[in-house]
């Protein structure tokens, strides 16, 4: 048995949860850790409301209103969308004002400037002479130095690399819409090139996911890299640096929330065993879900930050994501242009929108939500859910009916697995599955002991019909996970790449 934990990147609490954010590392993370329970395992899914983004603090100025008070009003939805997907994350935390994450931040940074990671650097930094403000995040966009699409100069939305200031072309504010100056400032930063070994070493065990492999590859060869994270205005945390207060950015603070989620959670539960046991203990497994524009932060900086505070790495597994489109254009929460989780959950059963967003996940690229397309999927599939379930069932003996469909258990066994998960090849080995007893129940064949199969397998993916079919076989969650232990199953294989018909 091995503990998990396992992390949804911290959402901007400006807005409810709408398709796209589900589509990315929401749905995949719970995917994972019901597949992981399955297997018997520990997990725990964790993640947060990032309340010091810069992006609240211009949507609070934007509103008139308080942006702690606005944060918790929409982490509040974030939540209620989450369990409406039955997206089951252990714990939620609200970083505002909240004593766990101040402790945890001021930790990491603790430890950073004693392993000896934390410099000074001179930079040309833009700056808002009008709103007082350095030129970052909401605060500033131009075209990525590196790659020359628009972007926020944190992390680029598009190749995931941090853009260099005094490259970057047409840099001006979003919120008076003027082009910005530069001036030189000298500013914090993570000595990147200290922590490039610990990183060389991890990966060679460790070979990164997705379409991280090359940005890894390229960011190892970089020399001198920076990565400026100091704040000031009106968003970041304070911190205490050779006595006096600097204010850091929620970016360099992400490996904190994560701590500081799990350590009040196991507070909240009257454990605190569970910070060692999931942080630092032996058989512990960290596995983060994110935006492939979020790869900087969580694949080169936090692991070095995870190596200062512990003196190790440890098993770290990335899970990246491109973007979902709808109907060809980008979701934007600040044009209203989205299909909210709210209002999608009153028209479908949430078990056919997950199946459906896993289908067409972007795991490797984007993907578009054609709303036409997911409506006739949508009307065929909850016709074919509730077809099984009507469905007369027996209990089938389970050890004959995982033998009698072994390459399906074996091939979704290696798409869970902790190299290579894939929350699209989970789908479409569930919809192979699915399809195969339409067309028995067509012929007039009985079906019980595939769809005691679809119900185990397809746990994951669409809960609650799995729990509705494993009742009509009188058997629990805990029964199904007992079984599929003891079944000795077929060697794990690679399996094909399957395509989505």
């Amino acid at each position: 048995m091995s503990r998990y934990l396992v992390t949804i990147t911290p959402p901007t609490p400006n807005g409810d949860l709408h398709l796209g954010h589900i589509s990315g590392p929401f749905l995949a993370a719970d995917v994972f850790k019901k597949a992981k329970i399955l297997q018997g395992n520990e997990v725990l899914l964790i993640s947060y409301s990032d309340d010091h983004q810069s992006y609240m603090a211009r949507k609070a100025r934007e509103q008139d209103r308080n942006v702690l008070e606005l944060a918790s009003e929409n982490a509040a939805l974030i939540e209620k969308s989450m369990q409406a997907m039955h997206i089951d994350c252990d714990f939620f935390m609200r970083s505002g004002n909240n004593g766990f994450f101040a402790a945890s931040v001021q930790r990491f940074f603790d430890a950073a400037v004693q392993r000896g990671l934390i410099c000074e650097a001179e930079v040309s930094v833009p700056y808002d002479d009008e709103l007082g403000t350095i030129g970052y995040e909401a605060y500033a966009r131009g075209q990525c130095s590196d790659c020359g699409y628009p972007t926020d100069l944190s992390q680029c939305e598009n190749c995931a690399c941090t853009p260099d200031p005094s490259l970057t072309k047409d840099i001006h504010s979003p919120v008076t819409k003027r082009p910005l100056p530069s001036r030189p400032m000298r500013r914090l930063a993570l000595d990147i090139d200290k922590i490039m070994p610990v990183l060389v070493e991890h990966y060679a065990q460790r070979p990164p996911e997705r379409l991280l492999a090359d940005f890894i590859v390229e960011h190892a060869d970089r020399k001198g890299q920076k990565w400026c994270f100091d704040r000031n205005g009106d968003a970041g945390i304070p911190v205490l640096y050779q006595g006096n207060t600097v204010v850091v950015s929620t970016w360099f603070a992400g490996i904190a929330g994560y701590h500081a989620a799990l350590c009040e959670y196991a507070y909240r539960v009257g454990d605190m065993n569970l910070v060692q046991e999931f942080w630092a203990g032996d058989t512990r497994h960290l596995v983060h879900f994110l935006g492939y524009d979020c790869s900087y932060s969580h694949a080169i900086a936090y692991p070095g930050l995870l190596w200062a505070d512990t003196g190790k790495v440890g098993r770290v597994s990335h899970f990246t994501n491109a973007f979902l489109k709808l109907d060809g254009l980008d979701f934007s929460t600040s044009r209203n242009y989205a299909v909210w989780v709210r209002d999608i959950v009153q028209e479908h059963d949430p078990d056919v929108i997950r199946l459906y967003l896993a289908l067409f996940s972007p795991e490797e690229s984007p993907e578009n939500f054609d709303q036409t397309h997911f409506g006739e999927w949508a009307r065929n599939s909850s016709g074919l859910f509730a077809r099984i379930a009507a469905a007369l069932l027996y209990q089938p003996d389970p050890e004959a009916a995982f033998s009698g469909n072994a390459a399906m258990v074996s091939a979704w066994r290696a798409a869970t697995g902790d190299q290579g998960f894939s929350m699209k090849r989970c789908a479409v080995l569930q919809m192979e599955l699915l399809r195969g007893i339409e067309r028995a129940l067509d012929l007039g064949l009985d079906v019980s002991a595939v769809v005691f199969v679809a119900a185990v397998l397809g746990y994951p993916l669409h809960p609650r019909l799995s729990i509705q079919l494993l009742q009509r076989f009188q058997l629990s969650l805990e029964d199904a996970i007992d079984m599929l232990q003891r079944h000795s199953g077929a060697a794990v294989v690679s399996g094909a790449e399957l395509e989505v018909a």
